[in-house]
């Protein structure tokens, strides 16, 4: 129930409860001292005060009675005034004490005893001052006759009324003081009963309090060790309202996303094993590729060195038939035969040229497949770029216990930055190569037109040799023809030959990336492997 109550209310509420604790001890104490203090004031104004005025009106009587003797037995008109005059003195002090005690007096008893001794004290004063008088006069047998008829027994009724009386107010001060020290031991045990189970209710108040706090910090302090270690296949629950609870649902919420988390990195890592994989083999094939187009433009190099070699002969043989176009008409059964091969080469000629042409067209598509290999290794280092970039921001997420994750991601961005710029410059050369191959392809189609042509031409000159006796005017016109034709047919040649030298140069710089992203595919497969051995350490 008190882990439905927030820390802040629940401090308010227990604190509360101990000032109310605090304010109740003290309102019964300051009551048990008003008590007391009421006790001790009745004790202190009207007991003792009442115990000293009837002292003090017993002692004014015996005063009197003595005062009175004295003016008797007095021999002189001296002794008699001074007696007279103590005689006096006492008994107004009595009548001030009978006054005050008439004032205090609260009891019915003691207010009637205290009205029979005023009557009694009246009626021994006027039969004191007749005696007296009867004394002065001389009339001695009357004055005796009046004392043992009256004075005496009024004094002796008069002193055991107030004898009675001071026992009375003796009697009630005792009992007032034996008031006053009951009211005080059961204060001092009822304080100390209290101040017990204040001290008790605190204790139990403090031991729940803090019960309620310390706990669930202490199971909120295990669970967050546990999770620290890995460990995050138990559930957290708590079933408060405070902050305490507030603190678990929150480490709750950091287990769930952390576990999502880890298996979205664990699934991207199975991923990226398999794409990197999958990279590998692309690599590996188009490096087999490239190695066979740099074959294929070997012998296309070959190829072409045989034609220009062959249009040189071409070129000698125009400038050697030109030179003996004298000798033509003798030779012509020569130059019949000379023109059958020359056809024959120049049909070679034409097929190697369009072998060289295909080769070229393949290198073409086989670049622009390589192309299409580049825009896949493209495609996986953005993705694990990415990938990456997220498994570096939930690493921040998990704070200090996803910084292995954050070295991961980066070393894994670093190596998809790389591959990416691997990417870029095979791309560029790749169009480099693409570039030199459709100008290759074009210089190969104007050399097998060229050839073409020229196989036309033999074949043409092969029918028109029938005639060459008559035409031999034309043949030297038709040598030199043919001669520039060659010479300009060696040039392209040669300037093929250039292209192709060029294009295997870029077909092993194509191998040697491809060889380089292969090695990033093997770098990333191995990262990929570590990350997953890294996510082992966790349980789910």
């Amino acid at each position: 129930m008190l882990r439905n109550i927030r820390i802040g209310q629940r401090s308010v509420l227990f604190f509360g409860l101990l000032g109310l604790i605090t304010l109740l001890l003290g309102l019964f104490a300051v009551g048990q001292l008003n008590t007391l203090s009421h006790a001790a004031e009745e004790l202190g104004l009207e007991r003792l005060p009442q115990v000293n005025n009837v002292g003090e009106m017993r002692r004014d009587f015996l005063f009197t009675r003595l005062h009175a003797v004295s003016l008797v037995v007095a021999t002189n008109e001296a002794g008699k005034e001074r007696s007279r005059r103590r005689l006096q003195e006492v008994t107004a002090s009595y009548q001030q004490a009978a006054d005050r005690m008439q004032a205090l007096v609260k009891s019915e008893s003691a207010k009637a005893l205290l009205q029979e001794i005023n009557k009694g004290k009246q009626e021994y004063d006027r039969i004191l001052v007749e005696w007296l008088d009867m004394l002065e006069r001389g009339e001695t047998e009357a004055a005796e006759q009046l004392r043992e008829d009256k004075v005496g027994p009024l004094s002796i009724s008069l002193t055991a009324s107030l004898n009675k009386l001071a026992a009375l107010e003796t009697e009630s001060a005792k009992r007032t003081v034996t008031e006053a020290q009951d009211i005080s031991a059961s204060a001092s045990f009822s304080i100390y009963a209290a101040i017990i189970v204040a001290l008790a209710a605190v204790a139990v108040l403090a031991t729940l309090f803090s019960r309620s706090v310390v706990n669930p910090l202490q199971k909120a302090v295990t669970v967050a060790q546990r999770v620290a270690t890995g460990d995050l296949s138990q559930p957290i629950q708590d079933q408060g309202k405070d902050e305490a609870a507030d603190m678990m649902r929150a480490l709750h919420q950091m287990q769930d996303q952390l576990r999502e988390t880890i298996n979205h990195i664990s699934d991207s890592s199975h991923q990226l094993a398999t794409t990197s994989e999958e990279l590998s083999v692309v690599t590996n094939d188009a490096s087999e590729i490239v190695h066979q187009q740099g074959t294929q433009l070997e012998q296309a190099a070959t190829a072409v060195n045989e034609l220009t070699v062959a249009v040189d002969e071409v070129a000698n043989s125009a400038s050697t038939t030109s030179s003996n176009s004298e000798q033509v008409n003798a030779k012509a059964r020569m130059g019949q035969g000379k023109l059958e091969e020359t056809i024959d080469t120049i049909g070679k000629l034409v097929g190697e040229i369009e072998k060289t042409t295909n080769g070229i067209m393949v290198l073409a598509n086989n670049v622009k497949d390589i192309g299409q290999v580049l825009d896949v290794i493209r495609a996986i280092a953005e993705q694990t770029n990415l990938l990456a970039l997220n498994a570096a921001i939930e690493a921040a997420r998990a704070g200090e216990s996803g910084r292995g994750f954050a070295v991961v991601a980066d070393e894994v961005r670093a190596l998809a930055h790389r591959t990416q710029e691997s990417t870029k410059e095979i791309e560029r050369m790749i169009n480099s190569v693409q570039s030199e191959t459709d100008s290759a392809v074009h210089n190969m189609q104007t050399s097998n037109e060229w050839a073409n042509n020229t196989l036309d031409m033999a074949n043409h000159l092969g029918s028109a040799l029938a005639e060459i006796t008559v035409l031999i005017g034309q043949i030297n016109e038709q040598n030199l023809n043919i001669a520039s034709a060659a010479e300009e047919q060696a040039m392209v040649a040669r300037e093929v030959d250039k292209n192709l030298v060029a294009i295997r140069d870029l077909s092993f710089q194509t191998s040697a990336g491809a060889n380089q992203t292969n090695a990033s595919s093997q770098e990333l497969a191995r990262l990929a492997e570590n990350l997953s051995n890294l996510l082992q350490k966790f349980r789910l």
